[in-house]
C-alpha cells in the first residue's frame, strides 16, 4: 500500500493519488500543548473505505498517524469512538488503546452555543478579569 505523507485537508492517506482514490484517511490536528506542556495528536477522523474492510488500511493509517506522533515529539494521541461504534473500539483496542482514564469528552450543542454567543451577553473574559 502506498501513502501520501498528506493529502488535502492536512490528512494522511493511504493507497492512491487523490482523496478519491484512497482506501482510507486519516484526519489529525496538532495541540501544540496541553496541561504538561507536551503536544498531543488528536485524530479527528479515521475513514477506511466500505470496498476495504478488514484489509489493513486502518491499521496502516494508524501505524502511519503515530509515526508522525513521534516525529513531532507527541507522547499522545487522543481520540473520540461513538458509544454505539463497538467495531471501532473493537480495533482501537486491538491495537492496544485504551479508554481515557483522566479526561470526560464534553461537548456544547447548538442551543447553548447559540446562548453563549449571543452579543448581549459580551465578552466573559472581561466579566472575570
Amino acid at each position: 500500500m502506498r501513502f501520501l505523507t498528506r493529502c488535502t485537508l492536512g490528512s494522511l492517506c493511504g493507497s492512491g493519488e487523490t482523496l478519491h482514490a484512497a482506501k482510507g484517511i486519516a484526519v489529525v490536528d496538532v495541540i501544540p500543548w496541553t496541561y504538561d506542556l507536551k503536544p498531543a495528536l488528536a485524530l479527528k477522523e479515521l475513514f477506511v473505505h466500505p470496498d476495504a474492510p478488514r484489509s489493513g488500511v486502518g491499521t496502516l493509517l494508524m501505524r502511519r498517524v503515530s509515526r508522525h506522533a513521534i516525529e513531532i515529539g507527541a507522547p499522545r494521541l487522543i481520540w473520540s469512538v461513538l458509544k454505539s461504534n463497538r467495531r471501532g473500539a473493537a480495533f482501537y483496542e486491538a491495537l492496544g488503546a485504551t479508554k481515557d482514564s483522566v479526561w470526560d469528552a464534553w461537548s456544547l450543542d447548538a442551543s447553548p452555543i447559540l446562548e453563549l454567543g449571543r452579543p448581549e451577553h459580551g465578552n466573559p473574559a472581561r466579566r472575570h478579569s
